[in-house]
């Protein structure tokens, strides 16, 4: 469906800008104040984390007319889960803290805090790729 399309494009867009929101911030002077603003509303991250995942499982379970089913839309659909999940264990950290112990959000949080900003800028990334060239297969 073609709104599952625009509506991948941009929550992989917003989730990747919020993921990535530091090191945008330090690289490019457009971005500067952005970090505050999404610390001061961390109900934010967790809507277009929500949005992003919900968005991503659904490219899997409905494919483009067209499209092959399932792979058609693979790294976007992928991309949207992967960022809606960080964003949300972000989230889930910051607002409960007592819960940092426990092994699943620590391992979850070694690989995907760890890596946010890359994850962020393969998001963006992919976003922009599957705008411009939708047709391509697993994008």
């Amino acid at each position: 469906m073609v709104q599952f399309y625009l509506l991948s494009v941009v929550a992989n867009l917003l989730a990747g800008g919020l993921l990535a929101v530091d090191l945008l911030e330090a690289k490019i002077t457009a971005f500067k104040g952005m970090g505050q603003i999404v610390r001061e509303r961390p109900k934010l991250s967790l809507t277009v984390g929500i949005v992003a995942f919900v968005v991503g499982f659904f490219l899997f379970v409905t494919p483009m007319r067209g499209d092959v089913p399932v792979v058609g839309d693979l790294l976007p659909a992928a991309a949207g889960i992967v960022m809606g999940y960080s964003l949300w264990l972000g989230w889930f950290k910051q607002k409960r803290a007592e819960t940092a112990s426990w092994p699943f959000i620590e391992l979850s949080d070694r690989i995907f805090g760890r890596y946010r900003n890359a994850i962020g800028l393969a998001g963006i990334a992919i976003a922009v790729l599957h705008f411009l060239v939708p047709a391509v297969l697993f994008l």
